[in-house]
């Protein structure tokens, strides 16, 4: 794969970004988990999933969605490569949410956080966040929720 000069390298955000680094910890810790060989956007999911402090998991309770079941869907329909995970090795989609991420945080003027994450990956409407959630008609209500919270457009 050919790196792009926008390609967003996953140790310094993980470094300089808290916020989305806890949640990539824990994506990679899943992926570990799953045997998979990258994180997934399935990955990074079920890390917001269990990070109680998101839009998504706010919107979700609210929803009164059970967030368990929600967790298991996501696991089941996880459909990728197994083999051992290596730190800091993302899926594509991963790497173009990133991107969009880091883009959406350059546009706020502020550094990477869990919403411009959340964002990006429900722009992308082949991403696992966007079909799971747009499948419980909640994905377009976090992003409103985002676009309130920041008072900007995202």
């Amino acid at each position: 794969m050919t790196e792009r000069s926008t390609r967003v390298n996953y140790f310094e955000l993980v470094k300089s970004s808290p916020e989305v680094g806890e949640i990539l910890t824990t994506a990679g810790e899943i992926a570990e988990q799953r045997v998979h060989p990258e994180i997934t956007d399935g990955d990074v999911l079920s890390a917001l999933l269990d990070d109680n402090a998101n839009v998504i998991r706010q919107v979700i309770v609210d929803s009164r969605v059970d967030v368990e079941q929600l967790k298991a869907d996501v696991e089941v329909r996880q459909d990728h490569d197994t083999g051992p995970y290596t730190e800091g090795q993302v899926s594509p989609q991963v790497q173009q949410a990133l991107e969009v991420a880091e883009k959406l945080a350059e546009k706020d003027h502020r550094e990477i956080g869990k919403n411009h994450l959340i964002a990006a990956l429900l722009q992308d409407e082949g991403s696992e966040p966007s079909l799971l959630l747009g499948r419980l008609g909640i994905a377009w209500v976090i992003l409103q929720k985002i676009h309130t919270d920041s008072q900007e457009p995202v």
